[in-house]
């Protein structure tokens, strides 16, 4: 594992080192966006919400409430007016932020029926928010952890994502690359500078 500094935790961040040695691009074709519906892993540790969301997500979601309600599918349409997000506080006394699930298994922001999220549906009609999708969804594989302050490969999906693992094979794109407009989203530009540098110093 590696430490990277990071102007968003405020202290030095461990990288593992899959973040540089895994391959993965989204393959949605085939795929059809499975993570935001499928139901979690047997045995599962994580906990059975949707989209993660930043603070400043979880804000803006809330603030426009109304305006995504619109484009949320229908058979959610209650869920969401009712009850659209979660909050909860970790062992280590963090705060996370998450969207709700239809039925604990589809997130509420799934369109399944559009193959996309709904705040991307809105982007397509000029009406979306400053995001067009959570940025801890597009961040995956990748994870960061606030807590414990760490950036990872997950494995979470794994059974979804084999079309992505041979994709990132076969057009040798790593993880972290795959996901670099959400590490810029996240962390900034000089921590997505020096992760490549971190990395090239791994391959050698």
């Amino acid at each position: 594992a590696y430490e990277i500094g990071s102007g968003l935790v405020g202290s030095e961040m461990c990288i593992r080192d899959s973040v540089f040695t895994t391959e993965f691009s989204c393959d949605y074709d085939v795929c059809k966006g499975a993570c935001c519906y499928s139901p979690l892993p047997s045995g599962s540790k994580v906990h059975a919400v949707g989209g993660g969301l930043t603070k400043d997500e979880y804000a803006e979601v809330l603030d426009r409430k109304k305006d995504i309600a619109q484009y949320v599918a229908p058979e959610m349409a209650k869920k969401f007016h009712r009850c659209p997000t979660c909050q909860w506080n970790t062992e280590e006394g963090v705060t996370e932020y998450a969207m709700e699930t239809y039925k604990g298994v589809v997130c509420l922001l799934s369109r399944m029926d559009r193959g996309c999220c709904a705040i991307e549906a809105m982007h397509e009609d000029g009406k979306g928010l400053s995001f067009s999708i959570p940025v801890n969804c597009s961040l995956y594989p990748l994870v960061y952890d606030p807590g414990k302050k760490r950036l990872y490969v997950s494995h979470l999906w794994d059974e979804q994502c084999g079309a992505a693992y041979e994709k990132g094979r076969r057009e040798h794109v790593r993880a972290y690359e795959f996901v670099k407009d959400s590490i810029l989203r996240l962390f900034g530009e000089p921590f997505y500078e020096e992760l490549c540098k971190r990395a090239k110093e791994y391959e050698r």
